[in-house]
């Protein structure tokens, strides 16, 4: 992972994988029990710096994390597809789904359904669960393009 940007509530990582680029996360800060950078992950990281072009990694300067309603609205605007772990109560969910609209403590989501379906009843995510958002990953673009051509 390559901490892209820091805000005061999560950080901003591109998620690289076997050397090629796999996502971009929005992990909040609270979500994080431990940080690690032992001696492996030093061998890791000098690997990592002769084998990856980091140029593959787009520069989101614009992706503004400094607060919940500008991540949100900066996600909506620019991403069809997001990932979102959550949990509340002890109890965890993830959906991949596209923003309609948030307030200051909730995001509303189209999620897809199990079967691949955008459902059109509105999942009311409260912001404080988010434990972490993914973007940009071939997974959900796949599932996404699959349940357009669905719908039509």
């Amino acid at each position: 992972m390559i901490v892209l940007k820091n805000s005061q509530s999560c950080l901003l990582l591109a998620d690289i994988r076997e050397f090629a680029f796999y996502q971009y996360i929005i992990i909040a800060k609270n979500a994080i029990d431990k940080i690690s950078y032992n001696r492996l992950d030093k061998y890791h990281e000098k690997l990592f710096k002769q084998n990856f072009d980091c140029t593959k990694i787009h520069n989101l300067e614009w992706l503004d994390i400094s607060s919940d309603p500008a991540m949100f609205q900066t996600l909506k605007d620019n991403y069809n597809e997001i990932c979102i772990d959550s949990k509340e109560n002890d109890i965890s969910r993830f959906l991949i789904g596209q923003i309609t609209h948030f307030t200051n403590q909730y995001l509303y989501l189209n999620p897809l359904t199990v079967y691949g379906k955008i459902s059109a009843a509105k999942h009311k995510i409260r912001s404080s669960s988010i434990m972490s958002i993914s973007f940009c990953d071939e997974y959900s673009k796949v599932l996404f393009e699959y349940a357009k051509k669905e719908c039509k």
